[in-house]
């Protein structure tokens, strides 16, 4: 006797519809929609206010990171530091902008990095 294993079957002869409780996936699907539409707009609306503020941190971020890599640039150029130190900054300018881009440190506000 082969059973189908790829569809539960709830008793009624009914194959395509999962029972869970007393009502189906696609009922639960249904009754999560109405939440599921009230979060969405609620997160719309956070990301629409913080705009401005993720804007200009942006912008301040930029501002830093090019600042201190025309002064490198400037200070290796004219042989006041020396050219390794010079990548050793550029290093630590480009952990900066990579680090920041895989774990958005910097641009979403009020969340924690996970704990290593």
């Amino acid at each position: 006797m082969e059973e189908d294993h790829n569809h539960a079957n709830n008793g009624d002869g009914d194959k395509d519809s999962s029972p869970v409780g007393n009502e189906t996936v696609p009922e639960m699907i249904d009754a999560l929609a109405p939440i599921l539409d009230h979060l969405s707009h609620q997160v719309l609306e956070y990301h629409r206010i913080k705009a401005p503020e993720i804007k200009r941190r942006q912008y301040n971020s930029f501002v830093v990171v090019f600042s201190i890599t025309v002064a490198a640039s400037a200070l290796g150029h004219y042989g006041v530091i020396d050219g390794s130190a010079a990548m050793v900054i550029f290093g630590a300018v480009l952990y900066y902008i990579f680090r920041n881009n895989t774990q958005h440190s910097s641009l979403i506000d009020g969340m924690t990095r996970p704990k290593s």
